[in-house]
């Protein structure tokens, strides 16, 4: 498993990637002359899927309890879109508190067949980063039987077993 590999300073340099990205907007508008007046620099999201998800909360104010801690807010970023978001694991060093620095819109999202690395790294598992985040315009969507590939637009062979489980209510905080 990929949280067993990489720790803090991987985690930071995924956060500096997106970092790299927001601060070379000037020069992508300069390089490509069709997209002069049709980015926002006031206004940018960042969207991530699995480990991108991590990614994105992280430079959105989320905080780990590793060694060392890590706490990185890019004040840039208004929003977020977490796919498959990770909840509370000690391979992530994240706890109930990891996400109350997190003061931007965030939608997080998974399915009912959405797991992780183990049993427990289910879609109750992925909402604890919804359900810890900070009050705000924070929303979950839950997608029965979807499972994580779904959100990648890969198509599986092998078939699943959708669970009978009703989707619990998803809105604002």
């Amino acid at each position: 498993q990929i949280f067993e590999r990489e720790r803090e300073i991987q985690w930071n340099n995924r956060v500096s990637d997106i970092e790299l990205v927001i601060n070379s907007l000037d020069k992508i508008e300069h390089d490509f002359n069709e997209l002069i007046g049709k980015m926002d620099h006031s206004k940018i999201a960042v969207a991530g899927h699995g480990y991108g998800a991590f990614t994105a909360l992280l430079a959105g104010g989320m905080k780990t309890f590793g060694n060392p801690p890590l706490h990185i807010i890019d004040s840039r970023i208004r929003a977020i879109v977490a796919f498959s978001p990770p909840g509370i694991a000690a391979n992530r060093s994240t706890t109930a508190q990891s996400w109350s620095d997190i003061h931007v819109p965030v939608l997080f999202m998974t399915g009912t067949n959405d797991r992780g690395a183990n049993e427990s790294e289910n879609a109750e598992w992925r909402r604890e980063s919804f359900d810890n985040s900070a009050p705000g315009d924070k929303y979950f969507v839950l997608i029965n039987g979807a499972r994580y590939s779904t959100f990648t637009g890969q198509v599986t062979i092998f078939p699943i077993d959708q669970q009978a489980q009703q989707a619990p209510a998803a809105g604002p905080y």
